[in-house]
């Protein structure tokens, strides 16, 4: 019966857990910056107003601060991969809004045109 157990993932730890709800607050904010590195993996959750950042990479998680304090937590790769998977979906959701505007800026302006 301790065969089934081997395994099984273990549950978040609460320090994962704290991490975790910082990033979704962090994506949750339309003040935050969020960047991608495709090259590194990395992706950024800059707040320029409390002058904090994040990066979320598979390396593990970076909160730091412009006066240069930093804390660095490594955490299992497939915890990493759910932040980085909530952080994509942001960036995507962020980018469907922007091409919206565009588009329908766009429409607006050739609504002009016709009224000439």
């Amino acid at each position: 019966m301790k065969i089934k157990n081997i395994f099984k993932p273990k549950p978040p730890s609460k320090h994962y857990l704290y991490y975790q709800q910082v990033v979704r607050k962090y994506l949750e904010n339309d003040k935050v910056l969020k960047l991608i590195s495709p090259k590194n993996e990395e992706y950024y959750l800059l707040n320029e107003q409390d002058k904090i950042a994040i990066c979320v990479s598979l390396n593990g998680v970076e909160i730091s601060q412009i006066d240069g304090v930093s804390i660095k937590e490594k955490f299992e790769l497939r915890l990493l991969e759910k932040l980085i998977k909530q952080i994509q979906v942001a960036i995507e959701l962020d980018r469907k809004k922007v091409k919206e505007r565009f588009f329908n800026s766009q429409i607006a302006a050739l609504q002009k045109i016709i009224k000439l």
